[in-house]
């Protein structure tokens, strides 16, 4: 089931298109409730923190992370600026330990399927910063089971 979830987010990430055009024809499937477009929904908080893209460390890092939180059914009260440096972060890290983009990918997939998993449980209540602090969790745990060769934690910490 984890998978299955966790395919949504690959067909809207593995593309590599990033385009901002959304593809009338959409992913639904019985294990993921939500409809995200094949070429990926970007999230709405992103559209209100523009600027932040400036501090992305690669191009396409900014709708890359807007995907991962559209993918994973955050709201748009769960998302905010602080959060969004956070997840920027997050990716800029992963490629600075020299993981490719498939690897990255991989993390952020699984990273959904949790996410999606943990916002069934604790879902609305989850406030802003509590919530991107579990996705990054995740998205650690995501990397521990994806990658033999792992980042420490102590890096993670800084």
């Amino acid at each position: 089931a984890i998978l299955a979830q966790a395919s949504v987010f690959a067909t809207v990430v593995m593309g590599a298109d990033f385009s901002t055009e959304a593809d009338p024809q959409a992913v639904e499937t019985p294990a993921c409730p939500v409809t995200v477009a094949r070429s990926g929904e970007t999230h709405v908080a992103f559209a209100d923190n523009l600027a932040l893209a400036a501090t992305a460390h690669e191009p396409n890092d900014f709708l890359l992370a807007s995907k991962f939180c559209a993918a994973a059914g955050l709201a748009e009260h769960q998302v905010d600026a602080d959060g969004i440096k956070q997840l920027l972060k997050c990716i800029k890290m992963l490629r600075l330990c020299r993981y490719t983009a498939e690897d990255i990918m991989s993390m952020l997939n699984h990273a959904v399927a949790y996410m999606r998993q943990t916002l069934v449980k604790c879902g609305p209540g989850m406030a802003a910063q509590e919530c991107m602090n579990t996705a990054i969790l995740l998205i650690f745990v995501a990397h521990s089971y994806t990658q033999d060769e792992t980042c420490p934690l102590r890096i993670w910490h800084k």
